[in-house]
């Protein structure tokens, strides 16, 4: 993960939709921040577009300034997901998660699997039930952009030199390292962060961009052996309003 920028900006705001405002700065940066209801605020009503002066119905927040410094996310229940590992598919059929998002870009997020099966084994992690696969605590949460010009977000999940999870298929043995790239939007219900492959069954974005430099993520892999990700997930925040912004 990278170090934030800061920069005297106009907003390009990526909020319940789509919207966005020309930057003032070649480098944008990218925070979590929270929607709240404002009378007369900037914002209509969601945030997704700046409102007539004196006529919004939301602000945008930032997390820092909550009263606890975080705000909590969860989802409570997935439609699962699919790990592959060297070709060898792990499909998971429902999966749940909660962490917490923090001030700027970043926050942690721990992943539970389930109903996990490649071929006739159950996939599992040390110490939970039959077909459940759990990440490690806490694995790192993150926006990045996903093109050149920094104005598409997208989010990592885990990061260089963490465990993303280990786990067993019947006699074979897996420790997933490194992290995914996803994409992020803010929905009606929370934000939603897609993990999806290419035709070349990789990981459908293995680069991000910083400061107008490229870079490249650390893949899931199991030592020499590369895995993927691919699922959808959706997370509710507490206070509600969380989402994904680039300024």
């Amino acid at each position: 993960m990278k170090h934030m920028k800061i920069g005297l900006c106009l907003a390009v705001v990526l909020a319940f939709g789509v919207v966005g405002v020309a930057s003032a700065s070649a480098s944008p940066t990218q925070e979590w921040q929270l929607c709240i209801t404002k009378k007369g605020g900037k914002y209509e009503k969601g945030c997704a577009k700046l409102a007539k002066p004196g006529k919004g119905k939301a602000e945008l927040k930032k997390i820092e300034t909550y009263g606890k410094g975080e705000v909590k996310v969860a989802m409570t229940k997935g439609k699962g997901a699919t790990i592959t590992v060297g070709g060898k598919a792990v499909k998971c059929s429902a999966d749940t998660a909660k962490g917490e998002l923090d001030a700027e870009a970043y926050g942690t997020l721990t992943v539970t699997f389930t109903g996990c099966v490649s071929g006739a084994n159950k996939c599992t992690t040390t110490g939970s039930a039959a077909g459940t696969i759990k990440t490690e605590a806490g694995r790192p949460l993150a926006l990045e952009f996903l093109n050149p010009g920094e104005t598409t977000l997208g989010v990592t999940l885990s990061a260089p030199g963490f465990t993303f999870a280990s786990f067993t298929c019947g006699s074979e043995a897996f420790t997933l390292e490194g992290g995914a790239l996803g994409t992020v939007k803010n929905a009606k219900k929370g934000i939603e962060i897609v993990f999806a492959v290419n035709g070349a069954k990789e990981q459908d974005y293995t680069t991000f961009w910083t400061e107008g430099e490229e870079y490249s993520e650390d893949q899931l892999h199991d030592g020499a052996t590369p895995a993927t990700l691919t699922g959808t997930i959706l997370l509710a925040s507490t206070p509600k309003g969380a989402g994904a912004y680039a300024f």
